[in-house]
């Protein structure tokens, strides 16, 4: 049973933070956040060899959505450096040089040929795979406060 200091413990402030911390990541990671990411995925990639078209849409979205960090870069040059890297990643996979998304960022990094598209990739590499850290940090905050 509660005592009496117990039930009036006013909580509201701690669910309007946790509410607000929701609405916030909800907007800065929507649901579709990845779907863009699909075409720099080697599988795909190397699946689409006959449509030439692969990626276009998204390499777009990608483009628009991050252009205060890409600059004022032209899109038809973006998209043209994302087919140049498109036909090196099916030759690379055919040949295994490249294995996983990593090897692909390393390239890229790395290469001058790709400096615009190289921005658009260390953004996604910078994306967490798991929830993990962020409930590591619940979980602190619940060693430390409680009720």
């Amino acid at each position: 049973m509660l005592s009496n200091y117990e039930n009036d413990i006013n909580t509201s402030s701690i669910i309007r933070f946790i509410e607000r911390i929701c609405i916030h990541l909800n907007k800065r990671f929507p649901d579709d956040e990845l779907n863009d990411f699909t075409i720099f995925d080697i599988n795909a990639i190397n699946n689409s060899v006959k449509d030439f078209d692969f990626g276009k849409p998204e390499i777009e979205r990608l483009i628009k959505k991050y252009e205060h960090l890409i600059g004022q870069s032209n899109t038809s040059k973006i998209y043209q450096e994302y087919l140049d890297l498109k036909f090196l990643i099916i030759e690379k996979y055919k040949n295994k040089t490249f294995k996983t998304f990593d090897d692909v960022l390393k390239f890229v990094l790395n290469s001058s040929d790709f400096n615009n598209i190289s921005i658009i990739l260390d953004i996604i590499g910078t994306f967490e795979a798991s929830s993990v850290d962020c409930e590591r940090g619940f979980s602190l905050m619940n060693a430390i406060k409680s009720k």
